[in-house]
């Protein structure tokens, strides 16, 4: 019998399921708004009509068969793919920029992850109800409650994913042309297929994977840290003043105040594992910088509420960074690798803009020459 660790008995630990209790704050209001504008985005974009003189009326498709891309007035033909290069190479910096600010915010309030995840908690939410109800429907045997609470939540995600998946692949056809086609039954294979493969993928991914994705299977997180100094601003629990002297301790007799509290040693934290709680990857944040966490703050609007219900300083839990928690300084954004990160974002939509602005049509006159 080979004896394993208690980390490497985690690797082989069945996943146990993540029920976030639901939590309002600034943060969670950011996330909303965020979401809101990237779905209407996302699933309006493909319906906006525009007027070309020549080709589809379609404000952005990606043509293949004509091999040209529309995004409004701007025609990307097969030898513009340099700007699709340096696209990617703005994303890149940016990403980098924003990362070396913030940490994570990309992956708590852009990434398409958490947007699908965070509306496929939601439909969990007000279908079978806040954290503990969905904590007991789960343990409860199945019965009439349990399928239809847990058929309905399915079916809704379903739904969305379906129309993820046929919206992505709206962008690749006239929208109004390939709804009617595709309900129809006379739409072309590839888009039965497009649309079935995303469903399922978004299916799997924000409705049962969700927090495996941004730990085991994202890239980003593996090397966020690389890209992390002791400047940059991370969601952050301030040890020293939740721990104190002799660690955290619960609301108790004598333990009531702060001055009671700072009095006996112990810290501003009293141990209600709020935190805990409304962290969408099941993390606690007091122990410190972690992989799973995406710096969304949802558990800086947990531990503000409790603290202003005490009536005491908010920002136990805050965007903090290693620096200040130690030395009390602020972070200083004029840093070598921040102002690097930043020129390289500059340069790179200068370029990129540069290419777009002059981009020179390409006329062909083709003679046929007559051979004896």
């Amino acid at each position: 019998m080979i004896d394993l660790t208690e980390k490497e008995s985690e690797l082989y630990q069945a996943r146990e399921p993540i029920h976030p209790k639901s939590i309002k704050g600034r943060f969670r209001t950011f996330k909303t708004s965020m979401l809101v504008l990237a779905y209407a985005v996302f699933f309006l974009l493909p319906w906006v009509r525009w007027e070309r003189a020549v080709g589809p009326e379609q404000a952005v498709m990606f043509d293949i068969p004509s091999r040209r891309y529309y995004l409004f007035d701007l025609v990307i033909h097969p030898q513009d793919m340099f700007l699709l290069a340096g696209f990617l190479i703005l994303a890149a910096w940016l990403l980098f920029f924003v990362t070396g600010l913030v940490g994570r915010a990309f992956c708590g309030y852009f990434c398409f992850q958490t947007l699908w995840t965070d509306v496929f908690m939601k439909i969990e939410y007000w279908v079978q109800g806040d954290r503990n109800k969905r904590m007991k429907l789960e343990k409860q045997a199945w019965n009439a409650e349990k399928i239809w609470k847990k058929g309905l939540t399915v079916l809704l995600w379903t739904v969305i994913a379906f129309w993820t998946g046929f919206t992505f692949t709206s962008y690749w056809a006239d929208a109004p042309q390939l709804f009617v086609a595709f309900f129809t039954g006379s739409a072309v294979s590839a888009a039965y297929i497009t649309t079935g493969i995303l469903t399922a993928t978004t299916l799997v991914a924000a409705g049962f994977a969700r927090e495996q994705v941004c730990i085991y299977m994202c890239p980003y997180a593996r090397f966020q840290a690389v890209m992390f100094d002791k400047e940059s601003l991370l969601v952050s629990y301030d040890v020293n003043r939740g721990e104190g002297s002799i660690g955290r301790k619960p609301l108790q007799k004598g333990l009531m105040t702060l001055d009671e509290r700072h009095a006996a040693g112990t810290g501003d934290c009293i141990d209600c594992k709020l935190c805990v709680q409304v962290c969408p990857t099941g993390i606690d944040i007091r122990d410190g910088l972690q992989l799973a966490c995406i710096s969304c703050g949802l558990c800086i609007d947990a531990c503000n509420e409790i603290m202003h219900k005490r009536g005491w300083p908010e920002g136990l839990i805050r965007y903090a960074s290693e620096k200040e928690l130690e030395t009390g300084e602020k972070p200083s954004l004029f840093k070598f690798r921040t102002i690097g990160y930043g020129i390289a974002t500059l340069l790179a939509t200068g370029l990129l803009l540069y290419g777009i602005f002059n981009m020179k049509p390409v006329d062909f006159s083709v003679e046929q020459i007559r051979q004896p």
